[in-house]
C-alpha cells in the first residue's frame, strides 16, 4: 500500500511498512530505490498481462480438473514467463543491495530485505483481511500501526524459517530461494561502521494520520474514507469485529438455527454437508474447497457471539484476534475452534473451555 505520490526518481512511500521499519532501514530503501537498475517497464509490462491472463486460464482449467495438452502447454509457458520474470527482478535486487550496502552499510539493507520480503506476503491479506472489512463498517484503522502488529505476530516464525534457510545455503550451492540468495550474499560483505537510528520510520512525518487518509482515499475512494471514523484497535471491536461476525451469522443463519456452541465438534464433523450451502460475503466468489476452510471460521464467529451475548468481556487485538474473558477464565474462539478441528483438543476439552 504505496502512497500515491512520489519522490525523487519515482520512490514510492509503503505506508503500511513505516511504523515496523526503523529510520535506518527507510534510509536503505531510498538507497536501494535510487541505485537500482531502471527496468525495461514496456517489456516488464507485456511480461506481466501474460502471465496474469496464463494464471487465470490455468487456474479455471484446474478448478474444472480439465486435462489436455494445450493445457499442459499453457502451464509451461506460464511457467517460463515466471522464472524469466524472477530472475530479472533477482538480478536486479542482488545489485541494488550491493550498492545500498556500500552507502548505508549492509545491516540495515539485511534487515530491510527481511521485512519487506515478509510485506511482500502479508500487506495484501492484511488489507482484506483488517483495513478492507473495518472500512466496511465505516471505520477507518491506523494502517502503519495496524500492520505492525499483523506483521509482529508472524515475523519472528518467518525469521526463524529463513535464518534456517539460510543456514542449509550455507551447505549447498544453490539457494532455495531468492531472498536466502539475497541475504546469504548479504552476509559475506564487509562490515561497514554506520549510524543505526532505531526509532520507528513514522516518526519522521508530524503529521502521519493525515498522510494515511491521503493513501486511504487513493487506494479506497475519497467517499468511502470521508465517511470512516478514525478507530484505534482496541475500540475497533465494538464498530467493526463483532458487526462482522454478526454479519457472518447473519448470512448462514440456515445453518446454525436452533443450534449452540456445545455442537461445535458435531458440526465441524460435516463441515463438508455445510460447506455446500455457506454464503461467504458477496463480495467473494469461493470455490467449493474455500467454503469448506471457512466453516471453522463460521463456527469460530458463533462461538465467540454465543460467549459475547452471555456478557463475557471482548478484547481484540491484531495479533492474538478476539479475546473473551469471565472472570479467571480467558477463550480464544478462533483458535479454539482451530485446535478442535485438527483434533488438538478434544471434544471434552473443548466443551469444559466454552461451559
Amino acid at each position: 500500500m504505496h502512497r500515491p505520490q512520489y519522490i525523487g526518481r519515482g520512490i514510492s512511500l509503503p505506508i503500511s511498512c513505516l511504523e515496523i521499519w526503523s529510520i535506518s532501514e527507510l534510509e536503505a530503501h531510498f538507497a536501494r530505490a535510487l541505485l537500482s537498475r531502471p527496468s525495461p517497464t514496456w517489456l516488464l509490462t507485456i511480461v506481466e498481462r501474460a502471465i496474469e491472463r496464463l494464471g487465470a486460464e490455468q487456474y479455471q482449467a484446474e478448478i474444472s480438473k480439465r486435462r489436455h495438452w494445450l493445457l499442459r502447454s499453457r502451464g509451461q509457458a506460464l511457467r517460463r514467463y515466471i522464472d524469466t520474470l524472477n530472475g530479472w527482478r533477482f538480478l536486479v535486487d542482488l545489485e541494488a543491495d550491493l550498492k545500498a550496502a556500500r552507502l548505508v552499510g549492509p545491516d540495515s539493507v539485511m534487515s530491510l530485505a527481511y521485512k519487506t520480503e515478509l510485506a511482500h506476503a502479508l500487506v495484501s491479506e492484511f488489507i482484506n483481511a483488517v483495513i478492507e472489512p473495518a472500512l466496511d463498517k465505516h471505520t477507518l484503522l491506523p494502517i502503519a500501526n495496524s500492520y505492525a502488529a499483523y506483521a509482529y505476530a508472524v515475523d519472528p516464525h518467518w525469521r526463524e524459517a529463513v535464518d534456517a534457510a539460510l543456514k542449509e545455503a550455507n551447505r549447498s550451492p544453490v539457494p532455495n530461494s531468492p531472498i536466502v540468495a539475497r541475504l546469504a550474499f548479504l552476509s559475506t560483505l564487509p562490515a561497514r561502521v554506520a549510524v543505526q537510528d532505531p526509532r520507528p520510520a513514522t516518526s519522521l512525518f508530524p503529521n502521519f494520520k493525515v498522510i494515511e487518509r491521503e493513501v486511504a482515499a487513493y487506494e479506497f475512494g475519497t467517499e468511502r474514507i470521508e465517511s470512516a471514523e478514525d478507530v484505534d484497535v482496541a475500540n475497533s471491536v465494538r464498530t467493526s469485529v463483532i458487526p462482522r461476525l454478526r454479519d457472518e451469522i447473519d448470512r448462514n443463519r440456515g445453518l446454525l438455527g436452533g443450534k449452540t456452541r456445545f455442537e461445535i465438534p458435531a458440526l465441524l464433523c460435516v463441515k463438508a454437508k455445510l460447506a455446500v450451502d455457506y454464503r461467504p460475503d458477496p463480495k467473494f466468489l469461493l470455490a467449493p474447497i474455500q467454503r469448506e476452510h471457512q466453516i471453522p471460521y463460521l463456527l469460530g464467529a458463533f462461538l465467540a457471539l454465543s460467549l459475547i451475548d452471555e456478557h463475557w468481556d471482548v478484547a481484540y487485538e491484531i495479533g492474538e484476534g478476539v479475546q473473551l474473558r469471565l472472570g479467571a477464565r480467558q477463550v480464544q474462539p478462533f483458535r479454539l475452534v482451530e485446535q478442535l478441528d485438527a483434533s488438538e483438543i478434544s471434544d471434552v476439552e473443548f466443551a469444559d473451555a466454552v461451559k
